[in-house]
């Protein structure tokens, strides 16, 4: 399967940015679930009937990090593909340098960019965070 045909589930807290990046997305070919709640993406990762290859998350988010939504679902599909995402540059921090990072605001060119990066990257690749605690957030 080409990328450009995968499923990409969006996650952020901010509704707005949920529905600008689904838009972004959907015209560039990808069909998109969007959510504002990170247990509910639980539920939609989990759902056997909803083939998900593409994770892009907001890595703060009161419920849980992106951090954590990205472990959560390589349990549910260790194949998963993820983009951190962030307005925040102390988050960057917190993620591997080789790991695939958004930060907003951001354009439709970036968008390009980093599902092109999304697809030339070795996948399975494991979550790891690069601090050795748990991020709270």
């Amino acid at each position: 399967m080409t990328l450009s045909m995968s499923t990409v589930l969006v996650v952020d807290d901010d509704a707005a940015i949920v529905w600008l990046l689904s838009e972004m997305l959907s015209g560039m070919g990808y069909s998109v679930i969007g959510s504002e709640d990170p247990m509910e993406a639980m539920t939609i990762l989990g759902d056997t009937t909803k083939a998900i290859d593409v994770l892009i998350s907001d890595y703060h988010m009161d419920e849980m990090s992106g951090a954590q939504l990205a472990r959560c679902g390589f349990r549910e599909a260790p194949t998963l593909k993820f983009v951190l995402m962030s307005g925040d540059p102390a988050a960057l921090n917190r993620v591997r340098q080789e790991d695939l990072f958004l930060a907003k605001p951001f354009d439709l060119d970036q968008v390009q960019q980093m599902m092109g990066r999304v697809d030339s990257v070795t996948w399975p690749r494991p979550f790891r965070d690069r601090r050795q605690v748990t991020d709270p957030h």
